[in-house]
């Protein structure tokens, strides 16, 4: 006796939770994802994305809560020195469509991590870990990685950046404020 205004209908939940799962099927096996080891020698910046919706990026992180327009704004600072690693959230694997990675991977340096990496192993090889809203960046700074959010965040003041804005600041001049 669900509301339909509120809920959809048992089937309609039914079938896009198995087209979710086809989905993830789909990308985890595809040519979309680099494994760990295609990563492990280039020096990289690394983005994580989020689950969509979810309060900490549409409230919180609401100004850059499209996450492609965020990692193109990240990707075009970036020194060319580094590429962009975009680490999908595990739980959002086969909630977006195949269209969402293609528009990603349209700029020629960013990379997608395979969402079953290991992101501790990701993060402690990162010249500098980046996020809307997430906890990655936190766990960077506690590794002793530079990190930044895009949105304050509680842990903002233990970060070697504490505001980002990827629309106007260079993430060339966040990697070298991290080395210093």
């Amino acid at each position: 006796y669900s509301n339909k205004n509120i809920q959809p209908s048992w089937h309609k939940s039914l079938i896009r939770k198995v087209m979710s799962i086809g989905r993830a099927f789909l990308l985890t096996n595809s040519s979309f994802f680099v494994t760990n080891n295609k990563i492990t020698n280039l020096r990289y910046v690394l983005v994580t994305l989020h689950v969509q919706p979810e309060a900490s990026i549409d409230v919180l992180g609401s100004k850059f809560s499209d996450q492609i327009g965020f990692v193109q704004d990240i990707a075009r600072s970036t020194p060319s020195s580094h590429m962009v690693v975009v680490k999908e959230h595990p739980h959002a694997v086969g909630s977006r469509e195949f269209k969402f990675y293609k528009k990603l991977k349209e700029n020629p340096n960013v990379i997608l991590a395979h969402p079953h990496e290991d992101s501790r192993e990701l993060i402690k090889k990162a010249d500098l870990v980046l996020s809307n809203t997430g906890t990655s960046s936190l766990e960077a700074a506690l590794a002793g990685v530079p990190s930044a959010v895009a949105s304050t965040m509680y842990f903002s003041s233990i970060l070697s950046s504490s505001v980002f804005n990827p629309c106007v600041d260079s993430v060339g001049c966040l990697i070298q404020n991290g080395k210093e």
